[in-house]
């Protein structure tokens, strides 16, 4: 039995959007909030599972529940959007009306495909909005933003062009479809979920106060709370959810930013939520179980042994789930890349377990991945970040000072083009958690920002490079 768990952990997806989600998704108390309509803006890090929530609510069977319409914005041309701002709003809620243009459109073709309303309204949605034969979410945006949808069956008519469009024809297009949503969206839920918004987060630092894309994203939580308080006074049950990183919430800029924080989720994983997760995807790896399971008795079908020995001729031992988690950055996918690493590795071998020194071998071609994952996720804000990395593996230590940091920096100049200086790359380094800081005197805690949310560098205490990075920067 082993054996085929083995096979089907080996075949996880690091990717939600290539995963089987009805089967492996993990619900919590936090994902049960979001579908009665308690927030509408859910941040995270990367690999936090934002995608696979955004996933599991657009393809789940939700048995008639609720009604749900992924957009996803990735390779989406957001010039399209960037052309339609509205003059009536400053900076930076220009583009206000046309997210709620977008939105609300989106929830009338969704009401046309609602089997519950009257068959002529129905048609008379399809034949304004379209149906879901086309999913392509630039061409839809485009067509109705540039051509002109016409409403005038349901007594309210018009639309808007993009050519010369006016103040006036925003604004009645979004009454009119507001009207629309008002008089026959009620009785059933419907999600629009907003997710792969960092697309185009590029060349952000330095200039975010007036970055055009960052006042989009203003824009665009405005509009969801706008259409939400419509919601709220029409007894409809209509729920937009923004999926968004949170070091990009973290650099918008806003009078009324703090009020979010009744309906924000912030994606924070420990060890507990860590193991339930785990525990409920192996469960439904196996043939055999029925049953939901606990850590332990999942660890004991997967794991040869409850302890993995480490260290100078492997006289230490610690427990094979803190062994694992030490290497990571608590995010589910990370635990999924070392548990499919993990799993191929016993197959190659024919084993039908894995062994203590099979994570140990592990350990090795994870610290890539993790180092791949942290490029992605700083690049945006460091185009150099790879050659900051040279500098941490030109000092070749795990525990590093910040004069040793800037002597190494200065020594290699690794960010002429951005011109970010080096403490202001240590502080970035701490923040994505590629280093931590060491307690005071004999302590042995290491304060991580993925553990201590609320942590910031101290300059005072030593710096420690995450030990999942130590052989993709060959620190020995």
């Amino acid at each position: 039995m082993s054996k085929e768990i083995l096979k089907a952990i080996a075949a996880w997806k690091v990717e939600a959007k290539f995963e089987d989600i009805p089967k492996y998704f993990f619900k919590g108390y936090e994902f049960e909030r979001i579908l009665e309509g308690d927030y509408s803006l859910v941040l995270g890090r990367k690999g936090s599972g934002k995608t696979a929530i955004a996933e599991y609510i657009c393809r789940s069977d939700s048995k008639g529940q609720y009604q749900a319409q992924n957009l996803s914005f990735k390779n989406f041309p957001f010039n399209e959007l960037y052309s339609l701002n509205d003059d009536r709003f400053t900076h930076p809620n220009q583009y206000i009306t046309i997210w709620k243009y977008v939105i609300l459109s989106f929830i009338c073709r969704m009401i046309g495909e609602n089997p519950r309303v009257d068959p002529l309204v129905s048609r008379q949605l399809n034949k304004a909005f379209g149906n879901n034969a086309d999913n392509n979410l630039a061409s839809i945006i485009r067509k109705w933003t540039v051509g002109k949808i016409n409403l005038s069956a349901f007594g309210v008519g018009g639309g808007v062009e993009k050519e010369g469009k006016s103040e006036t024809d925003w604004i009645r297009s979004v009454e009119q479809l507001e009207s629309i949503v008002a008089r026959y969206g009620k009785g059933q839920r419907y999600f629009i979920v907003l997710d792969e918004l960092d697309e185009d987060f590029k060349d952000v630092i330095g200039r975010y106060k007036n970055d055009q894309y960052l006042q989009l994203l203003t824009s665009l939580i405005k509009a969801v709370s706008e259409i939400r308080s419509i919601s709220v006074t029409n007894d409809l049950r209509v729920y937009p959810v923004i999926f968004l990183r949170d070091d990009i919430f973290d650099l918008l800029r806003d009078n009324d930013k703090n009020k979010l924080v009744d309906v924000t989720l912030n994606l924070q994983w420990d060890k507990q939520k860590i193991c339930d997760m785990l525990a409920y995807r192996i469960a439904r790896s196996s043939p055999d179980t029925a049953d939901d399971l606990s850590f332990k008795s999942a660890s004991e079908l997967v794991f040869k042994h409850k302890w993995t020995k480490y260290g100078h001729r492997q006289q230490k031992r610690m427990s094979t789930f803190e062994f694992i988690a030490r290497s990571t950055h608590m995010r589910p996918r990370d635990f999924i890349r070392y548990f499919q690493l993990s799993a191929e590795h016993e197959l190659k071998s024919g084993n039908d377990k894995i062994e203590g020194g099979t994570l140990r071998h592990v350990d090795a071609s994870f610290s890539p991945y993790l180092k791949n994952e942290l490029v992605d996720e700083i690049e945006s804000i460091i185009p150099e970040i790879e050659e900051v990395f040279d500098v941490l593996s030109h000092i070749n230590k795990q525990s590093i000072t910040p004069e040793e940091f800037r002597a190494a920096f200065e020594e290699l100049s690794p960010t002429k083009q951005s011109e970010i200086d080096a403490d202001t790359c240590l502080k970035l380094l701490f923040h994505f958690s590629v280093i931590g800081n060491a307690g005071k005197g004999n302590s042995p805690l290491i304060f991580f920002k993925y553990e201590y949310p609320r942590r910031k560098l101290n300059y005072g205490l030593p710096m420690v490079v995450h030990r999942g990075l130590y052989k993709a920067l060959e620190i020995v």
